[in-house]
């Protein structure tokens, strides 16, 4: 038996056979799993590794998800309350899914996530087929009496879907009625904002739903601009943004050109950057395009200027004022959809309401200096769709919990904004989900007593409870507090 002799070089040759005949990202190198699993092999004692069958493979897959979800649904029983998002999900192969994410607070105070159900969904997505697709992922996890909120995007399935939990048979076993939450997804409340300056009532620039008219970068540049001139009223026609969005895919559609507009780039010296295009479904895709097309400016000009064909969707100077104007108002809601789209473990929904009213701000300011009917008109329909929402605020007490419950805001946050007249009916709904959910349960209130005192000098009340306790905090112990520090 001949001995075993790694070869760097052969390695090298397989590994990248592997990659390229299986299509995998270039990132996999970095996967720990796969290198676990490369680690492990070295221990074979036989000359190969023998891999499995697909069928094999297949079951062995299974077998492990099962073993996985009896430690998951195990885990779940020691977990008081659990929220949700559910979004629907279209595989490359045009599979439809229920994609369930759970959401809990664990016994150290940290935050959790875990995707939980992956639903194959069969027929129409109405609200009653999305609502037996969740009904049976809360069935299989145990977690139909621990449900407390569930994040959907806006559609009107996603409501029905959570109305009809609501009334499943099953609903009644574990009281969700009158105790559930449906909370929308402000993200995708700032997107619907945006498309709503961008339509027809606004800019009446609005980009397409899909891609379907921006045909991949490698088609033929002759078939894309034919499916783009097919479909595009005459230049002279179109709004400025809509100009450059054509430009722009008859830039990024022909091979030839994206080099030629490379080699521009280096010319003029702009950064080496490509244009980017946008659609309706990716959030601040037209922010970015914008954004992209005014740090290329020069590049994107001289490239319209001398090709004979792109000259028509050169833009003229008040043309990029416009753009200037219209890049700082979109630039507010990118800065928003990122401040409430953290991925670092971290609730956000305290800070809904002051996001909403930073947004409102920006555009009521905007309307009030703007003077160009097209972006006033846009600023006007963006300020309308945000205050349709913002006014189901008050139909959930979680915003006002949320925000009460951030140190950094308590109740002062609505005397702040001259809001007076909201604090009690926000300490009200305090109070009930307080005496809901954790009244009686809260340990000990340990007192500062150098704090006390000053209470006490100060004639200062203590208060009995811990809800009390921290409203409380909010003015009189941290004027207490103050004092002590100076």
């Amino acid at each position: 038996m001949q001995p075993r002799i790694f070869d760097p070089t052969k390695f090298d040759d397989l590994l990248v056979r592997f990659v390229v005949t299986t299509k995998q990202p270039f990132s996999i190198v970095k996967s720990s799993a796969f290198q676990d699993l490369l680690n492990h092999a070295t221990m074979a004692t036989d000359s190969q590794v023998k891999l499995p069958s697909n069928d094999t493979m297949a079951t062995k897959t299974k077998h492990k998800y099962l073993e996985m979800e009896e430690q998951v649904i195990a885990m779940f029983t020691g977990i008081h309350k659990v929220s949700l998002t559910a979004d629907g999900w279209t595989s490359p192969f045009q599979d439809d899914f229920l994609g369930v994410t759970a959401h809990w607070i664990d016994g150290n105070w940290t935050q959790k996530e875990l995707v939980i159900g992956f639903e194959p969904l069969h027929g129409a997505h109405t609200g009653e087929n999305l609502a037996e697709a969740l009904v049976n992922v809360l069935e299989r996890f145990h977690l139909g009496e621990k449900l407390q909120s569930i994040t959907t995007d806006n559609a009107s399935n996603m409501a029905k879907m959570v109305r009809d939990l609501v009334k499943h048979p099953k609903a009644a076993e574990w009281s969700l009625k009158g105790s559930l939450y449906h909370l929308p997804c402000l993200g995708h409340i700032i997107n619907l904002a945006v498309q709503a300056m961008l339509g027809p009532c606004g800019l009446d620039d609005q980009p397409p739903v899909n891609d379907n008219l921006y045909p991949d970068d490698d088609e033929d540049d002759e078939a894309t601009a034919s499916a783009v001139e097919g479909t595009e009223p005459a230049v002279t026609k179109l709004t400025t943004l809509n100009k450059l969005r054509k430009g722009i895919v008859k830039i990024r559609a022909s091979p030839p050109r994206r080099r030629q507009f490379d080699r521009i780039c280096d010319i003029v010296k702009c950064p080496k950057l490509e244009l980017t295009r946008d659609v309706s479904t990716r959030w601040n895709s037209t922010f970015t395009m914008v954004d992209r097309a005014i740090i290329l400016k020069d590049a994107y000009q001289s490239m319209c200027q001398n090709e004979p064909k792109l000259g028509a969707y050169a833009l003229e100077d008040d043309e990029w004022t416009y753009l200037e104007k219209l890049r700082c108002l979109l630039s507010q809601f990118e800065t928003m959809t990122k401040t409430v789209s953290s991925s670092v473990g971290y609730p956000t929904i305290n800070r809904a309401m002051s996001v909403y009213n930073a947004m409102i701000d920006t555009l009521e300011e905007f309307i009030e200096q703007e003077t160009n009917p097209s972006l006033l008109r846009a600023a006007i329909q963006g300020k309308q769709k945000l205050l349709d929402y913002y006014s189901k605020t008050d139909s959930t007490p979680v915003y006002a919990v949320a925000t009460a419950m951030d140190p950094r805001m308590r109740f002062d946050w609505w005397s702040a904004n001259d809001w007076d007249e909201y604090i009690q009916i926000s300490k009200d709904m305090v109070a009930d989900v307080w005496k809901q959910y954790y009244k009686g349960k809260e340990g000990p209130i340990e007192q500062d007593t150098e704090i006390a005192r000053q209470m006490k000098l100060y004639g200062i009340k203590k208060k009995t409870g811990e809800l009390e306790e921290y409203v409380h905090e909010g003015s009189s112990l941290i004027a207490c507090r103050m004092s002590l520090q100076s």
